[in-house]
């Protein structure tokens, strides 16, 4: 027998009414949202086989070039690329040095009936601009198929356009779950789309290492190879899984460089020292502090095993390393990790005691950032700079007074993830760049639940506290994909997609015209973008993913009691009174009463339309003393307000049967 919840009230507010929250950016979704946009009365621009794009210079036209091989597949239009002055009824790309206020990556577009304009100062700026221009174009300009019957046209804007700041990265732990070359070219258009440009890459670490070394072959042929995998937290068999392997030869990691260069990308290689080091050691045990030799990790987490700073050849071997290493990576910047290490092996080395003696150093700490020191300066010599996770310059970004900090070198980049914002505020005023990826606003790997698409969105680089004076210092962000628990793409994608978006967003947009209600607006099209191009994302994780505290003061609607549940599962519906205005999307939460007994476990809510399903959101909900994924997302698609609505719930109790709590709605445009 089905149970009925009665509803006491529902009274949605869209959370697409951008004409009341929000500013609509009209046909010109455009993400990450430019600067400055005129979305203006003229008529379209129609690219047809007659237009061409021209170019002013050799290098406007090897943005020409790729923007041609942007708009062919879908259109079917080989566009002409010719070098010379700009010409009417054309795609017109123009470098020109006096726009200096608008920075290396900044742009101009202007677009109506006459045709279309990009101006940059550099190239860069002018690729830019190309994106926004695939951005106006309708959404099928994505399919590598052509897309007959659709009119290729661009709306009429005026476009001012430049970066908040200069560091926009992604990055992607390939240590612990190799993914291979066709889906890191995959992630790099899509962080070229949404004009990301540090492709931050964890080749190395316990559990794998990959990427070929010539000097040291064993490296790969050793350290690219794990016997086991680390399934589970707990249970009778956590490292079950299977056999793990996977590495880049030098020759693919030339031809990735070269492709995210051509996305004006710069590759930052993670090559993680000197803990995390297990694979490394694996293979050459004389890097290791004890010397021993030991497997390839297959747990996570943190291992005991650090490279023995100390030994005279141990650097010799990281300098041959490291000569290889910059050969393939042309940037500027090679990240050594740092985090994370263990000291327990240097507490009981007699070398590292003799070490400690003879520079006089006091703590581990301060070996770690002697350590940290001799590599940077190796680096230094070779015209790169040195970059890493806090622990570089010691625990919780470590005393910055001490003598060993002092020496770091000033061009070093601080790569925040944990501990205490003052110290980096500290490390700022001492003269060192900071890229800002905090934990909890930036790990990918942290479920969308925790970590929401409104979450990343709201993330600010900027610390609390910092005088507009260091603004410069704070150099932008990363958002990190460590993949310990993501084995396959198509969790890697669930994880990725949509948040990137977010972040692009957070790295571009100036402060001042950031607006999650405008975001969300513009997610419609750059979600219609990834379905032709078939990327893959939980579509709910767009529209809502709200956390605890977004719940905590919503309206009650009705209420679940011990009588109406039980401990099987069960579809419970809950209809909709016809009076209840509904517009493209509601949110329904189910919140656990502090007297609730057991709790409730979710599965499925549907939307029903005159008795046809019409939404769905499913997936697994908790609502207990502990509230986890508790919120359940729909979407209307045409609303009728003669249509009958009904909500069904699969719900079942705890084993007693005596769970009780509130069934919530939230008004997401009150954000």
């Amino acid at each position: 027998m089905r149970k009925r919840l009665s509803i006491l009230a529902l009274a949605v507010t869209c959370i697409w009414s951008v004409t009341l929250h929000g500013e609509s950016d009209g046909p010109a979704r455009v993400v990450p949202r430019p600067r400055k946009m005129e979305v203006r009365s003229d008529s379209e621009f129609l690219i047809d086989a007659d237009t061409c794009i021209v170019c002013n210079s050799p290098e406007a036209g090897e943005v020409g070039e790729m923007l041609q091989r942007y708009l062919q597949p879908a259109s079917g239009l080989r566009l002409s690329v010719v070098e010379g002055k700009p010409l009417p009824d054309s795609i017109n790309l123009t470098l020109d040095a006096s726009l200096k206020e608008l920075g290396a990556e900044g742009y101009v577009l202007l677009s109506g009936p006459e045709g279309v304009k990009i101006k940059a100062r550099e190239s860069e700026g002018l690729f830019y601009g190309a994106q926004t221009l695939r951005q106006l174009l309708p959404p099928e300009i994505y399919s590598e198929k052509r897309q007959p019957g659709v009119r290729w046209g661009v709306p009429s804007v005026r476009i001012e356009d430049s970066p908040r700041f200069e560091w926009r990265a992604f990055m992607l732990d390939e240590a612990r779950h190799f993914k291979g070359m066709e889906v890191v070219k995959m992630l790099l258009d899509q962080m070229a789309a949404l004009k990301m440009n540090i492709f931050h890459w964890h080749l190395t670490d316990d559990q794998g290492w990959r990427i070929e070394i010539k000097k040291y072959p064993k490296l790969t042929e050793i350290g690219s190879k794990r016997d086991a995998t680390h399934i589970a937290r707990g249970g009778p068999n956590p490292f079950g899984g299977p056999p793990h392997s996977g590495f880049y030869t030098q020759d693919q990691i030339r031809e990735i460089v070269a492709y995210a260069a051509a996305r004006q990308i710069t590759i930052v290689p993670e090559i993680d020292m000197p803990g995390h080091a297990s694979a490394a050691i694996a293979a050459y045990p004389e890097l290791g502090t004890t010397g021993e030799q030991i497997e390839v990790a297959v747990k996570w987490g943190k291992h005991p095993n650090a490279i023995n700073a100390a030994d005279e050849e141990v650097y010799r071997m990281l300098e041959d390393i490291l000569d290889e290493v910059a050969e393939l990576f042309p940037g500027p910047v090679i990240h050594i990790g740092g985090d994370e290490v263990k000291h327990g092996q240097w507490e009981e080395s007699a070398e590292i005691a003799e070490l400690m003696e003879r520079e006089g150093l006091d703590d581990m700490s301060e070996v770690q950032m002697y350590f940290t020191n001799r590599i940077a300066e190796y680096l230094a010599g070779k015209g790169r700079r040195v970059m890493g996770w806090n622990e570089i310059i010691g625990h919780d970004l470590g005393d910055v007074d001490n003598p060993a900090f002092r020496q770091l070198p000033r061009d070093a980049i601080i790569h925040f993830w944990k501990g205490s914002q003052r110290k980096a505020l500290e490390a700022i005023e001492r003269g060192h760049e900071v890229v800002n990826s905090a934990h909890s606003y930036t790990y990918l790997d942290y479920g969308q639940w925790k970590t929401s698409l409104r979450r990343a969105y709201k993330f600010d680089p900027l610390f609390k506290g910092l005088d507009e004076k260091y603004h410069d210092k704070v150099i932008g962000l990363g958002c990190q994909m460590w993949s310990e628990w993501v084995p396959t793409v198509d969790r890697l994608m669930e994880k990725v997609f949509p948040r990137l978006a977010a972040y692009a967003e957070v790295g571009w947009t100036a402060a001042g015209r950031r607006d999650y209600v405008s975001f969300v607006d513009r997610m419609h099209a750059q979600c219609q973008r990834w379905d032709i191009q078939g990327i893959d994302y939980k579509p709910a994780t767009v529209y809502i993913f709200p956390t605890k505290s977004d719940f905590e003061d919503a309206e009650k609607i009705a209420e679940w009691t011990p009588e109406m549940v039980s401990s099987e599962w069960e579809v419970i519906e809950i209809p909709i009174p016809a009076d209840v205005e509904l517009e493209d999307y509601i949110e329904i939460g189910f919140w656990y009463s502090k007297n609730g007994g057991n709790p409730l476990y979710i599965s499925r809510v549907e939307l029903y339309q005159d008795g046809i399903k019409v939404s769905e959101d499913s997936h697994s909900g908790f609502s207990g003393s502990r509230l986890s994924d508790f919120v359940y997302g729909l979407q209307i698609p045409d609303f009728d307000p003669d249509s009958e609505y009904t909500l069904k719930a699969r719900v079942r109790s705890g084993r007693e049967a005596r769970s009780h709590g509130e069934v919530r709605i939230r008004r997401p445009s009150e954000d």
